[in-house]
């Protein structure tokens, strides 16, 4: 240190140091990124390979890892993504958004093909006598189903009337007969939403359909089992509801994503009515059964209590009735 004062040489260390920090981290700033593009282009070759022998769960699995490691320049992994979901199709849980005009929008998740048991174990609390013999059906094709029951402000802006007797945009529309929810799907088919798929009409669910979609893998009374003490979290009922329809999705979802499956209102499907007609029923994709005098309604009401919400319970009215406690949701599915 001949010559230098301490104070000199302290602050040419210094300096030093701060070098070797600055090149410390350049160096672990492109190591880093060496790493984010070695990871992005491995998986990005994975998906090459599997596009290239049309394995797209896996192709679609391998770009979506590739675009998560951070490498900024990913459109090629963007692409296969695009393509490889594309080829697959609707994944369940997966939404779409309709603009129905004027700004208002009507959400549908996707189903996913299945099968369950339909209807009641013998055993099961509550349970009526058209809910037997429980047995096992298949629904062979995925559909879109509304998120929440069709809401006044929708019913308000394809039908241009409103027949509620508890008004509010965002509350179900209700005192909706059979008749009149077709009336909203055939409407919808004639305008569609510009959003909605190639190849789909709108329609109301089989009884079938409903209650698959109501369910989501359960075999409980309930999709979110069989304790009656819950059902506050999910459920508009005559136990919370203030003898009155209550806004669409302000209650838990099911497993598949869809809103007030239990109570709020009753919910107007495809199919005649027949007490019966599950001793008869074994054929995939039930469409319900010969005409008859009255149309199914499931999923109870604001106006029920427990026995009337279970998943398989099943009503059973005219298809020209109107009641303060009956609407319904749509279903989207292939032509």
């Amino acid at each position: 240190m001949l010559g230098i004062s301490f104070g000199a040489w302290h602050g040419f260390r210094m300096l030093a140091v701060d070098r070797e920090q600055k090149l410390y981290a350049t160096t672990r700033r492109e190591i880093e990124s060496l790493k984010r593009k070695t990871d992005y282009q491995s998986n990005l070759y994975r998906a090459e390979y599997f596009e290239r022998n049309r394995d797209w769960p896996a192709a679609a699995a391998a770009a979506e890892a590739a675009i998560n490691s951070g490498w900024e320049e990913n459109s090629a992994a963007g692409a296969i993504l695009e393509r490889s979901r594309k080829q697959l199709g609707p994944q369940r849980g997966e939404a779409i958004i309709l603009d129905l005009s004027a700004g208002v929008k009507m959400e549908l998740v996707w189903i996913e093909a299945g099968d369950f048991l339909m209807g009641s174990a013998d055993g099961e609390k509550g349970r009526y006598p058209d809910e037997g013999p429980q047995h096992r059906v298949e629904i062979s094709r995925g559909f879109w189903m509304g998120k929440h029951e069709v809401t006044q402000e929708q019913y308000q802006e394809i039908m241009k009337s409103n027949p509620s007797d508890f008004q509010g945009g965002n509350l179900p529309v209700e005192r909706v007969s059979w008749d009149n929810a077709l009336l909203f799907c055939e409407n919808l088919n004639q305008s569609p939403p510009a959003e909605t798929p190639e190849g789909y009409k709108f329609r109301l669910p089989t009884e079938a359909e409903w209650e698959y979609a109501c369910r989501a893998d359960s075999q409980t009374e309930y999709h979110f089992g069989s304790d009656r003490g819950q059902l506050d979290d999910y459920a508009w009922s005559s136990a919370n509801s203030r003898s009155k329809a209550n806004p669409v999705g302000h209650k838990k979802p099911n497993a598949w994503g869809l809103h007030d499956m239990h109570g709020n209102v009753w919910e107007w499907c495809r199919d005649w009515y027949d007490s019966g007609y599950y001793n008869a029923d074994s054929s995939p994709d039930p469409s319900g059964p010969p005409p008859s005098s009255s149309r199914v309604l499931r999923g109870g009401s604001w106006l029920n209590g427990p026995r009337d919400l279970r998943s398989a319970n099943r009503d059973c009215v005219r298809s020209g009735s109107q009641a303060s406690d009956f609407g319904f949701r749509v279903v989207l599915a292939e032509r």
